[in-house]
């Protein structure tokens, strides 16, 4: 709460998706880079999710990256509308960028592959977004507005074919692209980070509800109420209250355990570079589902049983919209369900 509620978000923004995405699917020499932009305090951004597919309709990618081979470039093209990318956070501060586009040789779709390119440049000491990239805000939030969230379109920007982080798959001597790790597509080692994300999604939620009741719990500990006989007893003994905070305790301490598990398990997959299994894949939805929903409800429970508490400033309720961006980041809800 210190640090404002987008900055879990702007870390794993950061680490997670940017820089995990160059280390699972970059070559050596990309992920060297890391090193450099760590020494300059370089940030990055994001760029996977479209307007028109956003987080409740799925990864579809429809942003064109076209090779030259005259110039050995790649084009990133966004086609339409609906192709611009969405909710993109750090837009507004990032120097690189990490683009997941539609890679095309000869009008050929090879599929979604990331591109690690530069944002943003400096001239005359300042930092000027890169020629044919533009973006705009997306508007002013409920929550987390210390975050910046932006929509980025591309119009011909021309990136250096080693651009394309080409660990899996990419362009041999001659142009012509080849899958370097059989059965192993690009885009599945992308979704990784989705992984990674969906555990940090869960833990940050269940951090979040327990700070929240530990937080009310203190309120209500303190807070006396009238009784009869010049009794005094704290708001916290009302059963509606007592039985609630019972019941955050059992559920968060699961979840805790649950995320736990599906944590060390992940860490376990990607410590020997290998996908997770189907068993841990859907786990890990489980997980980011069971905590963010659960949170959801039973803050909006606490929030109807401890009166008027709830509508002060800095009580936590105030954040409870931040459950909102857990819902929908890494996948929405309701779409891994149905999954």
């Amino acid at each position: 709460p210190e640090l404002g509620g987008g900055f879990w978000t702007r870390f794993t923004v950061q680490y997670n998706l940017f820089a995990g995405t160059i280390i699972a699917v970059g070559n050596p020499s990309q992920v060297e880079q890391l090193n450099s932009m760590q020494d300059l305090g370089q940030l990055g951004c994001f760029g996977l999710t479209e307007k028109f597919a956003g987080v409740s309709s799925g990864m579809v990618v429809e942003t064109i990256a076209e090779y030259d081979s005259a110039t050995q470039e790649f084009i990133l093209q966004t086609p339409n509308e609906g192709a611009k990318k969405n909710w993109i956070s750090q837009g507004f501060c990032a120097d690189k960028s990490v683009v997941v586009a539609d890679l095309r040789l000869g009008g050929t779709s090879h599929g979604p592959h990331a591109f690690l390119i530069d944002f943003r440049v400096t001239r005359n000491g300042t930092a000027e977004l890169v020629p044919g990239i533009s973006l705009a805000d997306m508007g002013r939030k409920t929550v987390a507005n210390d975050l910046d969230n932006a929509w980025i379109a591309f119009d011909r920007v021309r990136v250096p074919r080693s651009s394309l982080l080409d660990r899996f798959g990419g362009l041999d001597e001659n142009g012509q692209y080849v899958a370097k790790v059989k059965g192993i597509p690009a885009m599945a080692q992308i979704g990784q980070r989705l992984y990674t994300g969906r555990v940090a999604v869960a833990q940050a939620a269940i951090i979040f509800g327990q700070q929240l009741f530990a937080r009310t719990r203190a309120y209500a500990d303190k807070k006396l109420c009238w009784a009869p006989n010049g009794l005094r007893p704290p708001l916290s003994m009302l059963p509606q209250i007592n039985g609630l905070f019972s019941q955050a305790d059992e559920a968060l301490a699961y979840l805790e355990r649950y995320a736990q598990l599906c944590e060390e398990n992940l860490i376990a997959a990607l410590t020997a570079d290998q996908l997770p299994s189907p068993k841990l894949v859907d786990s890990i939805a489980v997980a980011k589902i069971r905590a963010t929903e659960t949170v959801v409800q039973l803050g909006f429970r606490l929030k109807q049983v401890v009166g008027s508490y709830a509508l002060m400033a800095d009580t936590g309720f105030e954040a409870l919209d931040g459950m909102q961006i857990a819902k929908f980041a890494e996948g929405e809800s309701f779409v891994l369900m149905q999954k």
